[in-house]
């Protein structure tokens, strides 16, 4: 089962990540990026398809730059490999 809150909006890889990582009697947690007022308002169905916002630089570094997103950082979507590097330790 996967779960998502209803004002998320996931990478479009999000459901083939965690099918990849799924493993028997674990539980596997994702990170969130905090959309501040001012993008949130410009966000609609053609900006999300377009992945504009699963850019590196562009809409949503802007926005974080300018003090209105938070955790922009953790949002990055990195290779399986170097997010272990980064996070060695296994979380339950």
């Amino acid at each position: 089962m996967l779960f998502l809150d209803g004002d998320a909006i996931p990478h479009r890889l999000w459901i083939h990540d965690h099918i990849k990582s799924a493993k028997q009697g674990t539980v596997l947690c994702g990170r969130r990026v905090c959309l501040g007022p001012k993008i949130s308002e410009t966000i609609n169905s053609n900006l999300i398809l377009s992945g504009e916002l699963e850019k590196l630089t562009g809409t949503v570094l802007y926005s974080a730059l300018h003090k209105d997103t938070k955790r922009y950082l953790i949002g990055i979507r990195l290779p399986k490999l170097i997010a272990r590097y980064l996070h060695p330790t296994e979380r339950r």
